[in-house]
């Protein structure tokens, strides 16, 4: 596995994350983030750069991408995975999709 990700001008001493945002349909997103936040089964999980190493489970719910500059990907995700490892962020979902397009 490739090192640490870095970005110049992150908030975490120019470290970012490395998400993957994944369903059977296939890759949803895939980009660099500064934070994630997302429906684990315990409760939300925030993630940031130099997390420790996690497994979890997701509920479906809302899932948060912020990314270096600012910006903000927000997705409505099902049940699925969360891996959490060297500055990198897998999600397998059942599905993602853009809140606005949901009735």
């Amino acid at each position: 596995m490739a090192g640490p990700a870095t970005a110049a001008g992150s908030a975490q001493g120019g470290r970012v994350l490395q998400v993957e945002i994944r369903s059977p349909d296939g890759l949803i997103w895939s980009g660099a983030a500064s934070t994630v936040v997302v429906p684990a089964t315990q409760g939300s999980l925030g993630v940031l750069p130099r997390h420790a190493a996690l497994m979890s489970s997701l509920e479906p719910g809302l899932t948060v991408v912020t990314e270096p500059g600012g910006g903000e990907r927000r997705y409505v995700t099902g049940a699925g995975f969360v891996e959490i490892a060297e500055d990198r962020v897998l999600l397998l979902v059942d599905f993602a999709d853009d809140p606005a397009r949901i009735d």
